[in-house]
C-alpha cells in the first residue's frame, strides 16, 4: 500500500516526543513492505495556498508555487491512504496541518457532481487517497475542539466520497495501535 504522511508538528521542542513516535510509526509501516513518504511541513519550503485556484484554471493539477509542496502533491495523487499527524493548536488543527492539508486541492477538478444529495469534487486521478488524521495527545485537548475537527474531517471525508475515522488521538499509550490501523487496507 502506498501512504503518504504529513507531519504538522509546529515546533522542534513540545511536539518533540509526538514527532519521535510519527517516524516510528512511519519506520514500522515500511517494515511491513508499505511504500510511505513522510513530509514534515515545518521543515519544507512550501507556501500557504492563496486561494488562486491556478492549479484548476490555468495549471491543471499544478499549484502555481514551484516548491516542496509539488512533491507533496505528487505523492498524495499516487497515495492509497493521506495520514495527517497534527498538535492541537488555538482549538484547531496546527497551521502547518492546514498548509498541507490545502495542497490537496490539485487532486480535485472543480467540477461539481450530485451524491447522495450533496454537491461533491470530481477527483482529477480517478480515485483519492482514504484521508485520516491523527491528534497528538498530550492529555489536555479541549472535547469541543476535537468534536470541531471531527466535523471538519468529516465534511473533507464526504467531499472525497469517503466514510469512517474521524480524528483519532495519537500518544505513547497507544502508536502501536495507531500503526497498526494505519497498516490495515
Amino acid at each position: 500500500m502506498k501512504i503518504t504522511m504529513v507531519n504538522g508538528a509546529n515546533s522542534d521542542t513540545c511536539w518533540a516526543p509526538f514527532t519521535g513516535m510519527v517516524e516510528e510509526i512511519c519506520d514500522a509501516l515500511r517494515g511491513e513492505s508499505h511504500k510511505v513518504d513522510l513530509f514534515t511541513v515545518k521543515n519544507m519550503k512550501m507556501n500557504d495556498c492563496c486561494g488562486c485556484f491556478d492549479c484548476w484554471t490555468k495549471t491543471p493539477g499544478i499549484c502555481r508555487y514551484d516548491d516542496e509542496g509539488a512533491d507533496f502533491v505528487k505523492s498524495m495523487a499516487h497515495s492509497d491512504k493521506l495520514i495527517l499527524f497534527s498538535p492541537v493548536v488555538a482549538g484547531f488543527i496546527s497551521r502547518e496541518t492546514k498548509k498541507a492539508l490545502d495542497r490537496f486541492i490539485p487532486n480535485v477538478l472543480p467540477y461539481i457532481t450530485m451524491k447522495k444529495g450533496e454537491c461533491l469534487h470530481i477527483p482529477r486521478y480517478g480515485s483519492e487517497p482514504y484521508i485520516s488524521l491523527y491528534l497528538f495527545d498530550d492529555g489536555v485537548i479541549d472535547p469541543r475542539a476535537k468534536e470541531l475537527i471531527d466535523v471538519n474531517i468529516r465534511r473533507i471525508q464526504r467531499n472525497m466520497d469517503q466514510s469512517g475515522r474521524k480524528a483519532g488521538l495519537l500518544g505513547s499509550y497507544n502508536r502501536q495501535e495507531v500503526s497498526n490501523e494505519i497498516g490495515r487496507s
